[in-house]
């Protein structure tokens, strides 16, 4: 049974009094007037050789936006697309000492100019462009950076999915390397592992067709070798549901092989093909091993009314050597607003006081339960040496511990005492999680947007937060978006100066 979990795990899951309490950081929110921050998460480097990271992020205007910690513009770059929804990727992929800044551009819905790949200095100049075109071209996928051709030769690839039907791996160049076609529109991000363990990277991504299933709907898991030249043994995985959402990956029965977490959604056809329609979907989350098995207790199914479009998180809550997923949902029907977030095991079972819906004060008598398409952030935010679980919800970042307590702010007036209070203005996209200021201690940098303006908050955990017990392992939160959990993945605490690791910890 999907709820059913021996009592004894109720004694591996700390339940720590939480430390710290945020508070807006100097020289935060900013106010991106005229542009919307709409999927783009914060990313986190620096740029300026300072020793302290920027924020750097993109927006509807077309710009990538590169700020300090103290709040001030370092750089705006403008690409002249219609948009950019993709987080950026940073990393040194030239050699030169320095990282660059890729991004993808061209809105997803907004046919324009300029789709496709931006490399750009780490001093915001133009240093190279890959266009895409299609019927509605644009980027929306995370590009991922590694050495794929595995020449060790210190320069880096660039691979990303396109709405051009095609999956592209680039040079750093941004000349063209190895091209394959995916049959349709491609939303997820990559993952790059070695998941065969031959000692080369592959090349995990879904996509959102599968030409064998009902009608043409449904998606597929691919497994592609560095060059694309051919996909691992049991790759594709071919699902009748369609997969928006970027895979994760890590060891998630603690048996030193990789696993593959994914969510699905509605089948692409049929924005309404959920309850009563003719081709009903049940949407669900997958895990499946390095041979595209899936694994036991797999899928987790979820209600007819609900779809996974945002990505899993991975981490090791209870110190066991295996990683529990985190999920969030969004309904269908009869409320779109609403969310539930998971958490469950490496069987998929439901860990004690999971799944929960955010709660989000609306009057003092009410609550509301908004949910969003952005994928769950794990991470010590207050340094009590206990992992916790963020999202934002439409105008609160909400945060979890593991025994499914909700730490922010959920009703009442006043706000109940001892909570935390992230509040911001139409937040949409995953936060991101790292050291802005310099201080050590990690700061939550959230984007979103509110009528035409975009937004960017960042709130401080202050002295307590120093020097966190745990890592902060989440999906795409590497500068370089390898999308692999690692377990000693950062050795200061934050993200910073590693950006060659693509491989996991596996033996």
């Amino acid at each position: 049974m999907r709820n059913a979990y021996l009592l004894l795990a109720m004694t591996v899951l700390p339940v720590a009094l939480h430390g710290a309490a945020p508070t807006t950081t100097l020289g935060f929110p900013k106010t991106l007037a005229g542009s919307q921050i709409l999927s783009s998460s914060p990313a986190f480097a620096d740029l300026n050789g300072d020793g302290v990271n920027e924020v750097i992020v993109g927006a509807s205007d077309g710009k990538v936006y590169a700020y300090q910690g103290n709040g001030a513009l370092l750089w705006q770059y403008d690409t002249g697309s219609t948009g950019i929804e993709s987080k950026a990727a940073i990393a040194d992929i030239d050699g030169d000492l320095f990282p660059e800044v890729v991004v993808g551009a061209g809105s997803t819905f907004v046919p324009g100019s300029s789709a496709g790949v931006y490399v750009i200095s780490h001093t915001g100049s133009f240093q190279c462009f890959f266009p895409v075109a299609g019927i509605t071209p644009g980027v929306y996928s995370s590009p991922a950076l590694a050495d794929l051709d595995f020449d060790d030769n210190g320069l880096m690839e660039i691979a990303f999915a396109s709405w051009d039907f095609k999956f592209y791996v680039i040079n750093h160049d941004c000349t063209p390397k190895y091209t394959k076609l995916l049959t349709d529109t491609n939303w997820p991000s990559p993952a790059i592992a070695d998941l065969d363990r031959d000692g080369l990277p592959d090349i995990i991504v879904g996509s959102d067709y599968n030409p064998a299933g009902t009608a043409g709907d449904g998606g597929q898991i691919h497994a592609f070798r560095n060059n694309l030249s051919a996909e691992l043994p049991g790759f594709p995985v071919a699902i009748d549901e369609a997969i928006y959402s970027s895979p994760a990956v890590g060891d998630i029965d603690g048996d030193g092989w990789l696993d593959i977490v994914v969510g699905t959604t509605w089948c692409w056809d049929r924005f309404d093909c959920s309850v009563g329609t003719p081709h009903e979907v049940t949407e669900a989350v997958y895990a499946w091993n390095h041979l595209g098995q899936p694994k036991s207790g797999w899928p987790y199914p979820l209600p007819s009314t609900r779809y996974a479009f945002g990505s899993p998180a991975l981490a090791d809550f209870d110190d066991d050597g295996s990683l529990e997923i985190v999920f969030n949902t969004q309904e269908k029907s009869p409320a779109p607003t609403d969310g539930w977030v998971y958490l469950v095991d490496g069987a998929g079972n439901n860990l004690p006081g999971w799944p929960k819906r955010p709660e989000l004060p609306a009057t003092c008598s009410t609550n509301v339960h908004y949910g969003t398409s952005a994928s769950p952030v794990i991470a010590d935010l207050d340094g009590d040496g206990t992992l916790e679980i963020a999202l934002p919800s439409n105008w609160d970042i909400v945060v979890w511990n593991p025994a499914g307590v909700q730490l922010t702010r959920d009703g009442g007036c006043p706000d109940p005492p001892g909570k935390w209070q992230l509040i911001g203005n139409g937040p949409r996209a995953a936060v991101g999680v790292g050291d802005i200021t310099g201080e050590g201690a990690a700061e939550v940098v959230a984007s979103g947007y509110s009528g035409a303006d975009g937004s960017l908050y960042s709130w401080s955990f202050g002295p307590e937060a120093i020097g966190a017990a745990k890592p902060w392992p989440q999906f795409r939160r590497r500068s370089n978006n390898h999308a692999v959990y690692v377990f000693e993945m950062l050795l200061d605490g934050f993200e910073t100066g590693d950006f060659s690791a693509w491989s996991a910890a596996v033996p």
